[in-house]
């Protein structure tokens, strides 16, 4: 996992996000393109410790935050798909949209990661993109796809 950490760490896209946070302007929604499928989940979690984290612009990975976000027992952050399953469905976004109006309980932000982004289904994304233009206070979502075209 140590080295899955150093590596988003020197991406573009994790340096936009903690510039994004150190200069309090963090976005509602980002959207991830990777290729690299099979550890969308982990860089889920790597993003949304790196949102949740203290007030220092990195994550420090051992703090209680970080240690329930990677164990994905972090009651503001919610994980898409559920374990096992393949394809976001609109019972997902309908899911994700209520608990989003919900305050947060543990932090003063709400998560929402839905990784694999490119397997919604039409239904599901134009349900999520009613959330995507008018989010709640203090939501962030974000998505990770293989492909920026398929959403």
């Amino acid at each position: 996992m140590r080295a899955c950490i150093d590596l988003i760490k020197k991406t573009p896209a994790y340096r936009a996000l903690i510039r994004d946070k150190a200069k309090g302007t963090l976005s509602h929604a980002y959207l991830f393109v990777s290729q690299d499928v099979s550890l969308f989940r982990e860089y889920a979690k790597i993003f949304a410790a790196a949102i949740v984290c203290g007030d220092s612009e990195e994550f420090c990975g051992s703090c209680r935050r970080c240690r329930l976000i990677f164990s994905e027992n972090y009651a503001d952050a919610d994980f898409y798909p559920a374990e096992g399953a393949k394809n976001i469905v609109v019972s997902d976004i309908d899911s994700l949209t209520e608990k989003s109006y919900v305050k947060p309980i543990e932090g003063k932000k709400r998560i929402f990661c839905i990784c694999g982004a490119q397997n919604m289904n039409e239904q599901a994304q134009n349900k999520l993109l009613k959330t995507l233009e008018e989010p709640p206070e203090n939501v962030h979502i974000i998505l990770l796809s293989s492909g920026e075209y398929a959403l």
